[in-house]
C-alpha cells in the first residue's frame, strides 16, 4: 500500500460519522499517521502528541495530565466503531495498537473478500425482523382460540363457614359410656 492510498484512508475515516464532532480525535490522528508516513514513527512520543497534536503548551508534563492516554483511548474505541460499521469494506485499516501511539497500516484482504464480507448490522436486523414477524404470525394463528377457550356459562360457587368460632369446632368432648 502506498502512502496516498493511507492518506486516502486517513480522510474516509476522518469523514465519517464516528469522528463528526470529534476534533481532538481527529487531531491525533491525523498527527500520527502523518508522522508515520513522513519517517517520524521514531518521534511519536507522548509529550510530542499533547504539544504538536494536541496543541498543549511547550511545558506540558504526561505525569500531571493525562491527555494523550485518555484520548489514544478515545481513539481505539471511535476506530473499531468506525470498522465496525461505515470501514467494514475499508481496503486499508488504520490502527493504534495499545501501549503505543505509532499507527499501524495493513490490507484487510483482496476486494473479492471484502465485497464479500456480510454486513453484520444487516444480518441483525433481518434477524430481529424474522422474529418479529414470527411472533406477530403465531398471535394472529393463536387469536381464533381465545375466543374458544374463554366459557360462555361460568358457574361460580362461594364456601361460607359456619358462624361458629373455630375454638367450638375443635372442642372435644369425651362422652361417658
Amino acid at each position: 500500500m502506498t502512502p496516498d492510498q493511507i492518506r486516502a484512508q486517513l480522510g474516509r475515516i476522518l469523514a465519517s460519522s464516528a469522528f463528526e464532532q470529534a476534533d481532538r480525535a481527529k487531531a491525533f490522528l491525523t498527527f500520527i499517521v502523518t508522522a508515520a508516513l513522513d519517517g517520524r514513527g521514531d518521534q511519536i512520543k507522548e509529550t510530542v502528541i499533547a504539544v504538536e497534536g494536541l496543541g498543549r503548551s511547550t511545558s506540558f508534563d504526561p505525569k500531571s495530565d493525562p491527555i494523550v492516554r485518555v484520548e489514544a483511548g478515545r481513539l481505539r474505541t471511535r476506530l473499531k466503531t468506525y470498522y465496525d460499521s461505515e470501514g467494514l469494506r475499508d481496503p486499508i485499516l488504520i490502527a493504534l495498537p495499545k501501549g503505543s501511539y505509532v499507527p499501524e497500516f495493513s490490507e484487510s484482504g483482496n476486494p473479492e473478500k471484502i465485497a464479500a464480507r456480510p454486513n453484520i448490522r444487516l444480518s441483525i436486523l433481518l434477524l430481529t425482523a424474522g422474529l418479529l414477524a414470527g411472533l406477530v404470525l403465531a398471535g394472529m394463528a393463536l387469536l381464533p382460540f381465545h375466543h374458544a377457550l374463554a366459557p360462555s356459562n361460568l358457574i361460580r360457587l362461594s364456601l361460607i363457614p359456619p358462624p361458629v368460632p373455630l375454638s367450638r369446632v375443635l372442642e372435644f368432648r369425651p362422652t361417658a359410656g
